[in-house]
């Protein structure tokens, strides 16, 4: 009998070898996806408005080719997405700040309201501390939250629009 000589490689089963095969090569791909975005995460200044650069190529391209099948020339096209894009962004801030504006006399009811609450809390069971014994604390504490006087234009966004064909307070 001829005694055989079998390798390393050999006596190990056949799927043991594949899933070493498969491994070492997740390993590799995933210490390159790492490194990459070790990269990026250092230049992320230059990275996100590259990033968001293509995005709004991707999101516009479309709008710019339809006017181009429309016979519109390809630069007055991508001028006339990059105004529409300018116009639409500009409605959006203009909308979100009008919405922060007429929120903030709200927000102002709710604060002087919340405090109201936190004062009678502390006043009532189970803490029973006095207005006059938390100002000898700190001096500067109300006896009552005070509000704030309602500016002009706040109120002025409160009232209620005028009727049509009258003129409303305040405009000539």
């Amino acid at each position: 009998m001829s005694q055989e000589h079998r390798t390393g490689a050999e006596t190990v089963p056949w799927a043991m070898r594949v899933a070493v095969a498969w491994s070492w090569r997740l390993i590799l791909v995933c210490a390159a996806v790492y490194l990459l975005l070790r990269v990026v995460a250092s230049y992320l200044v230059v990275v996100a408005p590259v990033l968001i650069a293509v995005l709004l190529v991707a999101l516009i391209k479309p709008l710019a080719d339809g006017l181009e099948r429309v016979r519109v020339r390809r630069g007055l096209g991508s001028l006339a997405t990059v105004l529409l894009v300018l116009l639409v962004v500009s409605g959006l801030f203009t909308l979100v700040g009008t919405q922060i504006a007429s929120g903030f006399s709200d927000l102002q009811d709710q604060a002087v309201a919340g405090l109201g609450e936190v004062q009678r809390w502390v006043n009532g069971p189970p803490l029973r501390i006095s207005t006059t014994q938390a100002q000898r604390v700190r001096p500067d504490v109300p006896a009552e939250p005070r509000r704030q006087p309602q500016r002009a234009w706040s109120r002025a966004r409160s009232r209620p629009p005028a009727p049509p064909g009258t003129s409303s307070p305040g405009c000539s």
